[in-house]
């Protein structure tokens, strides 16, 4: 089986698939797969290979995904996840737990966490009340900075913050499902998960 996350992965395969001539095996491989998949864009890129995904989401996330799967049997099958950058521990363990013989994550690009010193501004300027609302466009932003937050002992703080004062906003439901998993209930996020989309939501709550 193959789990894809993200459009832009399988493009990158194709790309490369091309260039080393095996374009047409990948394509058979994933075809002869049972394939689920994980928001829309990857879905189109499938689609533009001949392939309907066996599972998808229903909502765009990693829960949602594992919600189409739920009733699948995994036992004994070796699936291969074909990630967006940052593993998913929370899918793998998913998999595990259904009786995969192996899981595979595959991750064609990496995002690269911010500097520590970068982290150390955005936390002195919540602090001391800089911003009125953070825009998170990844859920690599959410995760980096309240990972800092508990390594430096001021997660409960970061937590106030966002709970009292500054409003966290998410460019769509991924990175709006990483605030949730790090315990942040207040937040804005836009029906149409674009940055436009996320600003003109951002400037509706101040009217």
């Amino acid at each position: 089986m193959v789990s894809i996350y993200n459009g832009y992965g399988i493009k990158f395969f194709n790309r490369d698939c091309r260039k080393m001539g095996k374009k047409e095996t990948l394509e058979k491989v994933i075809l002869r797969a049972n394939v689920a998949a994980r928001g829309y864009k990857t879905a189109n890129v499938l689609k533009g290979i001949g392939l309907t995904p066996d599972a998808r989401d229903d909502d765009g996330t990693t829960s949602g995904l594992i919600r189409a799967l739920e009733d699948k049997d995994f036992r004994n099958l070796h699936v291969t996840l074909q990630l967006h950058g940052i593993k998913s521990p929370k899918l793998t363990d998913f998999l595990k737990s259904k009786g995969a013989a192996s899981v595979t994550e595959l991750l064609p690009y990496k995002h690269i966490a911010p500097e520590p010193v970068t982290l150390e501004t955005v936390r002195e300027e919540l602090f001391s009340r800089s911003y009125d609302a953070v825009c998170f466009t990844t859920q690599m932003q959410v995760h980096s900075l309240f990972q800092y937050a508990r390594e430096q002992g001021f997660l409960q703080e970061l937590s106030a913050v966002f709970e009292q004062q500054t409003v966290a906003v998410a460019v769509g439901k991924v990175t709006a499902e990483a605030l949730y998993e790090e315990g942040v209930e207040r937040f804005l996020t836009p029906e149409n998960e674009r940055m436009g989309a996320m600003i003109m939501e951002l400037s509706k709550s101040y009217l």
